[in-house]
């Protein structure tokens, strides 16, 4: 099973996949796309985006998406960054069999108090209404998602034994609200 963690940018998605892996007795692989894409470009996405632009990123994003999915790593957990969905990636996901895509729904306004105060975040330069707009317009792919995880509090903490067991029930139930 591959399952995919997406969100808006701040959702949480890099924390849930840090206390997923320090859970890593379940034989699960653990990746951060963005971190991923840093590691093999050797600079950070916001260098990324200054020296080659958006849809640059975008395809890198979209090759290690479709390596993923091609892989026969039976069992891995991707964060992928808040915009990965764009470019067909959604499709793509959702196609796959035993591939399942989890939206850590957080409210926009947590979102902003935890990256308003993070380097490396290309947008949150363009200001609030440019991120309530982004957000909203994120939130229709987000919400193709099997899984939706609700995070209603700054602190919010999502279990990776609930997680996983979600997921595990996916092949029966089709869509989970949490």
């Amino acid at each position: 099973m591959k399952i995919f963690l997406c969100g808006f940018m701040g959702a949480g998605k890099t924390r849930l996949l840090r206390r997923l892996e320090g859970n890593s007795d379940h034989g699960w692989s653990f990746l951060d796309l963005d971190a991923g894409i840093e590691q093999d470009e050797k600079m950070s996405i916001d260098s990324i985006v200054e020296k080659n632009g958006w849809d640059y990123f975008r395809k890198l994003e979209r090759d290690w998406i479709e390596r993923i999915l091609d892989s026969q790593n039976g069992k891995i957990i991707v964060a992928i960054g808040g915009g990965a969905l764009c470019g067909g990636n959604l499709e793509k996901i959702l196609k796959v069999e035993g591939a399942s895509l989890v939206w850590i729904k957080t409210p926009l306004d947590i979102c902003i108090e935890r990256i308003s105060s993070e380097d490396g975040r290309p947008l949150v330069c363009n200001g609030v209404k440019y991120l309530k707009d982004l957000y909203r317009q994120r939130c229709d792919d987000y919400e193709f998602s099997q899984v939706h995880l609700d995070v209603e509090e700054q602190d919010s903490i999502i279990h990776p034994d609930g997680l996983l067991e979600c997921c595990r029930d996916l092949t029966r139930i089709g869509r989970i609200d949490m």
